[in-house]
């Protein structure tokens, strides 16, 4: 429709009969004239509207087409961080499981329950010898006794040979008698031949005796001086090795400690580092809706185009000022919303990949702190290596070896203390028959006193003889007595011993080479968990020094913001400059009704970063209208609703990016809520789950 065909359309819906009118009388030249001038003026603002809208939806067409460039320039720039993060993120990933699973094996229960195993067999070790050398020690005082008793009985070796002595002289003195008396000294000769065979026996019962017990003494003393040296030897052998196990179990500890403290720092720096990753995702999601607000501005540009298209070429429209007015208020509201929108979405975008970068070096200067403990720990790790593990098996081995030698020495020790007990009983039987012959003797004795007395006064010095030969037997019964009573202690102190080895077989009950079996078993099994956390040392350190050289990569190839920045700062600029344009040339716009159609607005944004925008103007608006209303004008000195319009060009040389003379004041309290801070939940668009 022409704005000459608007005009007319205007003049005719001016009468309300109808198109045709007859009116009773012509209408005076002058009230034509005066018409026409005024259609003419109607029609000349019109025309400045019509110019006005078109150089609107030009520059808004221009803005949104800008906008869609920004948005494919950089999408792929876009794309290729966001790429690039995930894969960083699953390295990152694979480093902190990396390193929690070795920090869960040198503190887990498998390490406990080597660690365990081993202690618990140097304890049994331990115990097993301080018994083994405690009944050693009270055996070898059971020899000593024994041996003390065998001396006592080689004293009563003098007074056997002087009772054989004495015998073999009555002997010689009966006969030499008996033939001296002739026929009354023939039953004397019996007697003397008796006492004779009687100093036989005794002198070779008693020479075999004392030969075995010099023989056993002898073997004895050999044997308990040869025990005490290796008991003295193995003593300080056993606790030397003792030492050097317990020293190295405490090492093996220390070390052990010192990589729990270093594994859970690894641990702890690993939990930073997903820490600042998931910062980093959440500021990537943040820039998603960054880039989801340009393109609802886009969206909002558009449909403001169109409705001023559809509103110039509506032919029912007919440009009242009412309709002039709606849509300079529809595209001043709809400019400077959008404009704060860009404005957010420009520094949110900036914001948010800064914070990306500063994580990314936080990461990068994490992981150095990382890789630095993780050296510790390996370094500690291979402190634990096939040298230390032989010297702990070579000093428990030697403590095995001291067990079973003093064990072989303890039973050789046993075995010939049965030796002696069995050679005491058959000196017991042995005194014995010299119990049977002094009995003999004194019955030999007082056989040797009655025929003495019948010979009479003949046969005195025989029965002289015949009361020392008495005297001699009740010596020889008392030494026998005493004698028997010593080897019957023996015998006694011999079988304790025996009743000491079963009791003490049952109280050590120790396998040494099933024991040192179990404990190479431990170590083995503990040897194979620190190759397994050298292993994954070595991986996980591997991983953090990749994360490092892709960091740096990754760091140094982000421009993006910047293009973002210069980008949408200018298209805001612009938008601002067309804005000041709207202010200035339809000055008398009622604020109240540019802020209800903000309230409206606000209705179709679901974001609530895009709310807090519209709350931001809002605020800003109501201030500035309550100003206007205590110094709004008269309604006589009000300007035109359409001033002369001049064209601007948008898109010239403004001012830098940036601006602060650009930059609206407003949006100032919405700067510490931009992307990427803790202070509330960030809104993060439509596209949220972006991994």
């Amino acid at each position: 429709m022409t704005s000459f065909s608007k005009i007319l359309n205007r003049i005719k819906t001016s009468f309300p009969t109808g198109e045709t009118v007859i009116t009773e009388e012509p209408e005076s030249k002058e009230k034509l004239a005066q018409k026409a001038v005024i259609s003419l003026a109607e029609m000349q603002r019109i025309n400045q509207a019509e110019k006005q809208h078109r150089n609107w939806v030009e520059n808004l067409q221009n803005i949104r087409s800008a906008l869609q460039n920004t948005i494919a320039n950089t999408e792929d720039d876009f794309l290729n961080v966001g790429s690039g993060l995930f894969s960083l993120q699953q390295n990152v990933s694979g480093l902190t499981q990396s390193s929690y699973q070795a920090l869960d094996l040198i503190s887990g229960k498998n390490t406990e329950e080597v660690l365990n195993g081993i202690t618990i067999a140097m304890d049994e070790i331990s115990h097993s010898l301080d018994v083994v050398n405690k009944h050693i020690k009270r055996d070898m005082s059971i020899l000593e006794k024994i041996g003390v008793t065998f001396s006592d009985v080689h004293d009563f070796q003098r007074a056997f040979k002087k009772v054989v002595k004495n015998l073999q002289v009555y002997s010689k003195a009966t006969r030499i008698e008996s033939s001296r008396l002739h026929t009354l000294g023939e039953d004397f000769h019996t007697l003397a031949h008796n006492v004779g065979d009687l100093s036989v026996i005794i002198h070779e019962k008693f020479t075999k005796f004392f030969r075995s017990l010099n023989s056993l003494q002898g073997l004895l003393a050999r044997t308990i001086s040869s025990i005490n040296t290796l008991e003295k030897e193995h003593l300080h052998k056993t606790q030397e090795n003792i030492n050097n196990s317990l020293i190295n179990l405490v090492m093996l500890t220390g070390k052990q400690t010192d990589s729990m403290i270093l594994a859970n720092e690894v641990s702890r720096q690993s939990a930073d580092i997903s820490k600042s990753m998931n910062t980093i995702v959440m500021n990537l999601q943040s820039q998603d809706a960054t880039r989801q607000i340009v393109e609802h501005v886009i969206t909002a540009i558009e449909k403001l185009c169109d409705d001023i298209q559809q509103a110039d070429n509506n032919e029912n429209n007919n440009f009242n000022p009412e309709t002039l007015m709606d849509i300079s208020i529809e595209t001043l509201a709809v400019s400077r919303l959008q404009h704060a929108q860009l404005e957010k979405a420009r520094k949110d975008f900036v914001k948010s990949v800064e914070n990306i970068l500063r994580n990314m070096q936080t990461i990068g200067d994490r992981v150095s702190l990382l890789n630095r403990d993780i050296n510790s720990l390996g370094n500690a790790n291979n402190a634990l290596d096939n040298s230390f593990f032989k010297k702990i098996e070579g000093d428990i081995s030697g403590l095995i070896t001291t067990l079973m030698a003093n064990s072989e020495n303890r039973e050789k020790l046993i075995d010939y203390i049965v030796t002696v007990s069995n050679d005491i009983t058959d000196f017991s039987g042995f005194i014995n028959d010299i119990e049977e012959i002094g009995e003999n003797i004194e019955l030999i004795a007082m056989n040797a006193r009655i025929k003495a007395a019948r010979v009479g006064a003949e046969g005195a010095a025989l029965a002289i003889i015949a009361e020392h030969i008495q005297q001699n037997s009740l010596e020889t019964q008392r030494h026998t007595a005493s004698l028997l009573k010593l080897l019957k202690s023996t015998t006694g102190v011999a079988t304790s011993l025996q009743n000491s080895r079963e009791k003490s077989d049952d109280e050590v009950n120790m396998k040494p080479q099933q024991m040192m079996l179990d404990l190479e078993k431990q170590l083995h099994s503990f040897r194979g968990i620190q190759k397994t956390i050298g292993e994954m040392l070595t991986k996980t350190a591997t991983m953090s020094d990749q994360i490092k050289m892709d960091l740096r990569k990754r760091i140094g190839s982000v421009s993006v913001h910047r293009v973002f920045d210069q980008s949408i700062g200018e298209i805001s600029h612009q938008l601002q400059k067309l804005i000041r344009n709207i202010e200035i040339h339809t000055p008398e716009l009622p604020l109240e009704r540019v802020q209800e159609r903000l309230r409206e607005l606000e209705k179709n944004y679901t974001m609530e970063s895009e709310r807090s925008v519209h709350s931001a103007i809002l605020t800003v608006d109501s201030a500035e209208t309550a100003d206007k209303k205590a110094s709004a004008p008269t309604q006589e000195n009000e300007p035109e609703f359409f001033d002369e319009f001049e064209n601007f060009d948008l898109f010239d040389d403004g001012p830098a990016v940036g601006d602060p003379q650009m930059e609206q004041d407003e949006f100032s309290q919405n700067d510490s809520q931009t992307v990427g801070d803790n202070e509330e939940a960030d809104d993060l668009g439509d596209n949220v789950d972006l991994f």
